[in-house]
């Protein structure tokens, strides 16, 4: 069952059908919660939907089961670096400082690091 699921998530997302692609891992993540297929596919719907906090909640659960996965950590720091870009220009700081700072944990070389690195000791406030 989970096979067919997958394939059938993986067809809708194909045919920009990211509601029925989400629906469908969902179903099969509440099943399954460590099923790597369905969180990439949950990974990559939530890209197409512009949803931050569901690419987080993806990328989190990735990076907890294959913890050394170059790309996982990559795409991990970037959303946390975008996340703390975005808060920066809405002017929340403190929050903004701490998704800089999760996102350099294990993976200090992101895009942009050298920047919100500096900000983080100049404390960017």
């Amino acid at each position: 069952m989970t096979a067919a699921a997958l394939s059938h998530a993986h067809a809708a997302f194909l045919a920009a059908d990211y509601t029925t692609a989400l629906r469908t891992v969902e179903s099969v993540l509440a099943r399954a919660p460590n099923q790597l297929q369905a969180l990439s596919i949950k990974a990559n719907v939530a890209i197409k939907l512009d949803d931050a906090d569901l690419l987080l909640d993806a990328l989190q659960r990735l990076h907890a089961l294959r913890p050394d996965d170059a790309a996982i950590q990559r795409n991990l720091a970037t959303t946390l670096n975008r996340r703390g870009n975005r808060a920066l220009e809405s002017n929340r700081y403190a929050e903004a400082e701490s998704e800089w700072r999760a996102g350099a944990i294990g993976v200090p070389r992101t895009p942009g690091s050298p920047f919100q690195s500096g900000c983080i000791a100049a404390s960017c406030r």
